[in-house]
C-alpha cells in the first residue's frame, strides 16, 4: 500500500520536471532565434 501512493507522487513530480524542462527548451530556442 505505500508503494503505489509513491509511485503516483513520483509521477506527478516528474511530469512537472518535463513541463519545466520543456518550458526552458523552448524559452532557450526563443533566445538562440
Amino acid at each position: 500500500g505505500t508503494i503505489h501512493p509513491f509511485r503516483k507522487t513520483h509521477r506527478s513530480i516528474f511530469g512537472k520536471l518535463l513541463q519545466e524542462f520543456t518550458l526552458v527548451c523552448s524559452d532557450r530556442r526563443t533566445l538562440t532565434q
